[in-house]
């Protein structure tokens, strides 16, 4: 799910065994916060705030760091 998605802009040591970087390729606004969307080889998406939003300095094309942990994990196939 988006919300468990952590962003960063370093790669941190946290719980979170799976650590992925990228790129970031889209934002939307969303009903409770900002939906971002990361190329990491297979697309991340993430639901952050918009305090979260302007700290990182987010923005199309930065490359940020996201971490899922393993039971969060949700495969959607394209169709």
């Amino acid at each position: 799910p988006e919300e468990s998605v952590v962003l960063s802009t370093q790669a941190e040591n946290q719980s979170a065994i799976n650590v992925f970087s990228g790129s970031v390729i889209d934002i939307f606004a969303q009903r409770f916060g900002y939906e971002v969307v990361i190329d990491c080889g297979f697309k991340v998406f993430a639901l952050i705030t918009k305090e979260s939003l302007e700290k990182l300095k987010i923005s199309p094309g930065i490359k940020l760091y996201a971490a899922v942990k393993a039971n969060a994990v949700r495969f959607i196939p394209e169709i």
